[in-house]
């Protein structure tokens, strides 16, 4: 099993991380789930960044809508 480096976020116009994709480079069928992923993160209007997986895994990593906007994260 491949080791998370570093994971993709999602954020959306308001700057809340509302989805998180793992980056999942060294098998085949991993980046193929990886590649949906972002083209829907795309389709969807978010901004996309690359992170240490350690960033995104720290207690109180801000995920989900913090501005107080009801909508659902993935």
């Amino acid at each position: 099993m491949a080791e998370l480096n570093s994971c993709y976020i999602g954020r959306a116009e308001c700057g809340c991380v509302v989805a998180v994709a793992a980056d999942m480079m060294d098998d085949s069928t991993a980046i193929r789930r990886t590649v949906e992923c972002l083209a829907e993160f795309i389709k969807d209007g978010l901004t996309i960044e690359r992170i240490p997986a350690e960033t995104f895994r720290a207690p109180g990593f801000p995920f989900g809508h913090k501005c107080g906007k009801e909508r659902n994260a993935r």
